[in-house]
């Protein structure tokens, strides 16, 4: 068997580098933001705050931070954890 079982076309790969670079432009956005102190959640806030502001309405996966503010908010984590 030669070459790859995935066939990207030319225009699916320029749209990945396209999706990658806006996930990496926001990275360095919310990086600029990062302060001492600052919690994950908070780092995660900005994060999901940035993806809203361009657009983005799918990702692999949301910030992990974000999962654990949503556990809490619902009473679902161990206080002091």
């Amino acid at each position: 068997m030669s070459g790859s079982m995935f066939q990207y076309s030319a225009a699916d790969l320029d749209r990945f580098r396209q999706v990658q670079r806006l996930a990496y432009d926001i990275a360095l956005r919310v990086e600029s933001q990062l302060q001492v102190g600052i919690t994950e959640v908070e780092a995660c806030t900005l994060i999901a705050a940035a993806q809203t502001e361009c657009e983005v309405i799918q990702v692999f996966h949301d910030p992990v931070g974000l999962r654990q503010r949503v556990q809490c908010a619902t009473g679902a984590c161990a206080r002091g954890s």
